[in-house]
Protein backbone atom coordinates (compact mmCIF):
# COMPACT_ATOMS: atom_id res chain seq x y z
CA UNK A 1 0.00 0.00 0.00
CA UNK A 2 3.02 2.34 0.47
CA UNK A 3 4.95 1.27 -2.63
CA UNK A 4 5.89 3.88 -5.20
CA UNK A 5 7.48 3.84 -8.63
CA UNK A 6 10.88 5.33 -9.38
CA UNK A 7 10.85 7.84 -12.23
CA UNK A 8 12.29 6.79 -15.57
CA UNK A 9 16.02 7.33 -16.04
CA UNK A 10 16.43 10.28 -18.41
CA UNK A 11 19.32 12.12 -20.04
CA UNK A 12 19.70 14.51 -17.11
CA UNK A 13 20.47 11.48 -14.90
CA UNK A 14 22.84 9.89 -17.42
CA UNK A 15 25.45 12.65 -17.86
CA UNK A 16 28.95 11.40 -16.97
CA UNK A 17 31.05 13.59 -14.67
CA UNK A 18 34.54 12.48 -15.68
CA UNK A 19 36.02 13.92 -12.47
CA UNK A 20 34.21 11.20 -10.47
CA UNK A 21 36.09 8.04 -9.44
CA UNK A 22 36.37 5.37 -12.15
CA UNK A 23 34.14 2.90 -10.30
CA UNK A 24 31.34 5.48 -10.02
CA UNK A 25 31.59 6.26 -13.75
CA UNK A 26 31.58 2.53 -14.56
CA UNK A 27 28.46 1.97 -12.47
CA UNK A 28 26.66 4.96 -14.01
CA UNK A 29 27.35 3.68 -17.53
CA UNK A 30 26.26 0.16 -16.56
CA UNK A 31 23.09 1.50 -14.94
CA UNK A 32 22.15 3.55 -18.00
CA UNK A 33 22.84 0.73 -20.48
CA UNK A 34 20.91 0.24 -22.73
CA UNK A 35 18.42 3.04 -22.06
CA UNK A 36 18.91 6.02 -22.06
CA UNK A 37 22.67 5.45 -22.44
CA UNK A 38 25.18 7.39 -20.35
CA UNK A 39 26.79 10.23 -22.27
CA UNK A 40 29.61 12.77 -22.35
CA UNK A 41 29.80 16.04 -24.24
CA UNK A 42 32.12 15.56 -27.22
CA UNK A 43 32.53 18.63 -29.39
CA UNK A 44 29.07 19.91 -28.50
CA UNK A 45 27.35 16.57 -29.19
CA UNK A 46 26.30 13.74 -26.89
CA UNK A 47 28.58 10.73 -27.19
CA UNK A 48 26.73 7.70 -25.77
CA UNK A 49 28.67 5.11 -23.77
CA UNK A 50 27.75 1.41 -23.53
CA UNK A 51 29.21 -1.87 -22.23
CA UNK A 52 31.92 -0.44 -19.94
CA UNK A 53 34.84 -2.31 -18.41
CA UNK A 54 37.25 -1.13 -15.74
CA UNK A 55 40.91 -1.11 -16.82
CA UNK A 56 43.38 -1.20 -13.94
CA UNK A 57 46.67 0.66 -13.91
CA UNK A 58 45.85 3.57 -16.21
CA UNK A 59 47.86 6.74 -15.83
CA UNK A 60 45.98 9.20 -18.08
CA UNK A 61 44.14 12.17 -16.60
CA UNK A 62 40.36 11.82 -16.14
CA UNK A 63 38.45 12.19 -19.40
CA UNK A 64 41.50 11.72 -21.64
CA UNK A 65 41.18 9.12 -24.42
CA UNK A 66 44.20 6.87 -23.85
CA UNK A 67 43.54 4.37 -26.67
CA UNK A 68 41.18 3.65 -29.54
CA UNK A 69 40.78 0.15 -30.93
CA UNK A 70 38.37 -2.36 -32.40
CA UNK A 71 37.09 -3.11 -28.88
CA UNK A 72 36.31 0.55 -28.20
CA UNK A 73 37.80 3.48 -26.30
CA UNK A 74 40.01 3.50 -23.23
CA UNK A 75 39.33 6.68 -21.25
Amino acid sequence: SRATYDPLCRDEHAAVDQARPALEVLNLIRGCDPQPGAWVDFGGEKLRLYEPALVEGGSAAPGVVAAVGAEGLVV
